[in-house]
């Protein structure tokens, strides 16, 4: 019939929907330009998903297509975030379900943020909150890294099949609108849905789209910080803690189980065997330190406790003086240690905790003092510890801390703050 438009492709439809956003929203069309998008025909994809150091978004044309336009735009800008941020690298030892949900609600409360349609079957906040399935609710969503996220999410939340959970919604293993599997590395094998793995700089790229997005006057809330986060100006504190603690915990060597790569060499050599440390966990929980700070802290300490099975962590209160006994913190109790009170709230001084810890812990190899660093110092350093001071946002002069290792912590803004 004259005058019937032909029905587009699914592949027309992305093209369309690229074309669109470098009119609405320039900074992820420019983001999403560095992406190819490839139709997964093995069925192994139920909607859309990303792999680790990928080029590629993977989609079911089936799901596409049950897509508006508007939708589909806000797929594209969902995907390609988690590619942006580094979500599948990031993930590290988390469970996979739990990271999906953690890094979705990130990103869809961001867009959301900026009026971007996501499809109606995602994990979608409302009003920059979001309810688990424990029917427990998370605000300021926008504000926080998804690492802190992801110690909101409930055990089992996302059942086995990927993202799972969410706001309105009792089906446990609903999978949203996206699917990264195990979030595996594109290694280019030919699994039907591999590709060539990528060597796009994304903090570079982030940082080109944010001035493409400037030029035309419509910036994402918060840009700034992105780039300074993924560029690595801002300092990424848990990699640097991360490696502190690796360097700490001993070495052995065994050959129980020879060393695989001695074998492929055709060498038979020992291979290492990580042993046990003891690290010690000091919250400041003087009365400088506010309600959030101190959550803040645990929630990091959280995030770090699920990195490594070897390290057992020793958690002590101290104001001007020691409260309590040692929590002895593991993955199993981390709930209740998320929702415990703090204890304290008085003056800050840092010696009785040094002074504790020496007394009752003669095996301790490291002791992080989460702080603001406004307190009494130890006059000098003669402890058989490590020491790292991690200074909350609100903290001290740096060169005011007389000894150990310090590392400054930055913070997304409260939205007051903006």
């Amino acid at each position: 019939m004259a005058g019937v438009r032909p029905k587009l492709t699914t592949e027309d439809r992305i093209t369309k929907a690229k074309i669109v956003m470098l009119k609405l929203y320039p900074f992820w069309a420019y983001l999403v330009m560095h992406m190819e998008c490839v139709e997964d025909k093995t069925g192994l994809i139920p909607t859309a998903g990303v792999k680790m150091n990928s080029k590629y978004i993977y989609y079911n044309a089936e799901f596409i297509d049950s897509l508006d336009d508007d939708e589909l735009i806000g797929l594209l800008c969902h995907e390609v975030m988690h590619v942006a941020f580094e979500h599948p690298n990031r993930c590290r030892k988390r469970d996979p379900n739990r990271w999906n949900i953690a890094t979705d609600v990130w990103i869809n409360g961001t867009l959301q943020a900026e009026s971007i349609t996501l499809p109606k079957c995602g994990l979608l906040p409302s009003n920059d909150e979001y309810t688990f399935t424990d029917g427990k609710t998370l605000d300021t969503i926008t504000k926080r890294f998804a690492e802190e996220v992801y110690t909101h999410v409930p055990e089992g939340e996302g059942g086995s099949g990927g993202s799972g959970g969410g706001q309105g919604q009792e089906d446990s293993k609903n999978p949203g609108f996206d699917d990264h599997g195990q979030w595996g590395d594109d290694d280019g094998e030919d699994d039907g849905v591999g590709g060539t793995r990528s060597e796009i700089d994304w903090p570079k790229v982030m940082a080109e789209a944010a001035q493409a997005a400037k030029a035309q006057g419509k910036a994402p809330a918060g840009v700034d910080r992105w780039v300074e986060v993924m560029s690595g100006r801002m300092l990424d504190w848990r990699s640097i803690l991360y490696s502190a603690i690796v360097t700490m915990i001993p070495h052995d060597y065994t050959f129980a189980r020879p060393s695989r790569r001695s074998i492929n060499a055709g060498m038979y050599l020992p291979s290492t065997k990580k042993e046990n440390m003891e690290l010690a966990w000091i919250e400041d929980t003087s009365g400088s330190m506010s309600a959030r700070d101190i959550g803040e802290g645990r929630a990091m300490l959280a995030d770090i406790i699920r990195m490594f099975e070897n390290v057992k962590v020793w958690v002590v209160d101290c104001d001007a003086g020691v409260h309590g006994e040692p929590y002895e913190l593991t993955e199993r109790n981390v709930a209740s240690f998320l929702a415990a009170p703090m204890q304290g709230g008085g003056g800050t001084d840092f010696r009785p905790a040094f002074d504790y810890m020496v007394e009752h812990f003669p095996h301790l190899k490291m002791m992080v003092y989460y702080t603001d660093g406004y307190g009494t110092f130890p006059p000098e350093n003669d402890f058989n510890f490590r020491t790292v001071w991690l200074l909350q946002p609100q903290h001290c002069d740096e060169s005011d801390v007389p000894f150990g290792q310090v590392l400054p912590l930055g913070r997304y803004p409260l939205p007051d703050q903006v």
